[in-house]
């Protein structure tokens, strides 16, 4: 080790390189995502349904959600725009392309749909 490897910061503190890939960093080696999801998802069959609706498990309920703002609604109309002009097709879910029309992107809908396929 030279001098200077040793004089150097250690980083974060977990002891992770930085020249990894993410990937790498995120998951121990061999750790079974599939067999994750199981078992959250057999766990989520022990829950007791939420108050707010019938949703067992907490993390994909989407009901405390908040409707988005006219700010994100642009900001999301202008990333897409974006990405449109660099030759990528961003993905949006219905409910975000019904947001996006509501919030006078029709151009935008229109170009979105007809690069998925769908009709206008």
């Amino acid at each position: 080790m030279t001098t200077d490897e040793r004089d150097r910061p250690a980083g974060n503190g977990n002891g992770l390189e930085h020249d990894q890939p993410a990937d790498d960093r995120s998951l121990a080696p061999g750790t079974d995502i599939v067999a994750m999801w199981r078992r959250r998802r057999q766990a989520s069959w022990r829950l007791e349904p939420l108050e707010c609706c019938s949703c067992a498990d907490p993390w994909p309920c989407r009901c405390h959600e908040r409707a988005p703002s006219a700010k994100m609604i642009d900001a999301g109309a202008d990333a897409a725009e974006h990405l449109l002009a660099a030759g990528l097709t961003p993905m949006f879910d219905i409910d975000t392309q019904r947001q996006l029309w509501r919030g006078g992107h029709h151009r935008l809908v229109h170009r979105l749909r007809s690069a998925y396929g769908l009709a206008s």
